[in-house]
């Protein structure tokens, strides 16, 4: 696991990247918890059993966030297809919170099956690391 903190002016543009370009757009969405005038909770999960994509969920959170601006905002990304990444890859997530100004972007991993071998679970704090870089979010790692 490792931890992303963005903060001062670099804050700005991360919600620029969130909201209104297809940055995030292919990353599925577990859960979103909003605060603002009130509280929003937000399972992504579809009757189906899968997951919406921020793609889906971003046009209905917009205007949420327009209406005033959020004292927090919790967002769990998932990746679409972890098994493509590692084959003990259950699960692949991006936690994203925004609260006080500042945001704190952590990774984590589901393992399919208990494993001693964590070099896959760097191997994703490096993809996520390198997919900040690579849309110019400018992060310090903790």
């Amino acid at each position: 696991m490792r931890a992303f903190t963005i903060a001062g002016e670099h804050v700005k543009r991360f919600m620029q990247q969130l909201f209104k370009l297809d940055t995030f757009d292919a990353f599925e969405v577990h859960s979103l918890t909003l605060h603002s005038f009130t509280g929003f909770e937000v399972s992504g999960e579809k009757p189906e059993g899968n997951y919406c994509t921020w793609a889906e969920l971003r046009p209905f959170v917009l205007p949420l966030v327009k209406a005033q601006k959020p004292r927090a905002l919790k967002i769990v990304f998932a990746q679409a297809a972890p098994e493509a990444f590692h084959p003990n890859a259950a699960g692949l997530f991006v936690n994203m919170l925004y609260e006080n100004d500042g945001i704190t972007c952590t990774t984590g991993v589901q393992p399919q099956k208990f494993d001693l071998d964590k070099q896959w679970v760097a191997q994703w704090d490096d993809w996520v690391a390198a997919f900040f870089g690579k849309n110019g979010i400018v992060a310090t790692i903790e």
